[in-house]
């Protein structure tokens, strides 16, 4: 589980990516500060991009088995 960060009152769409690009999970309609549940994911190295109305930031995600 991750927590998203809190710098933002906004509702964001999350696009969960591979190193490759390849998009892996789409969450929708998340608020700020809420915890994402991650488990179904694999070790690796994954970008999270959260985009909302007035917000975009990308963040690197290490995921260990």
């Amino acid at each position: 589980t991750i927590q998203l960060p809190t710098n933002t009152d906004q509702t964001v769409n999350i696009d969960v990516t591979d190193l490759t690009g390849k998009m892996i999970k789409r969450y929708q309609s998340i608020d700020s500060g809420q915890s994402l549940d991650i488990s179904e994911l694999s070790g690796g190295v994954y970008f999270l991009s959260l985009q909302g109305e007035q917000y975009h930031d990308v963040i690197k995600l290490m995921v260990q088995d």
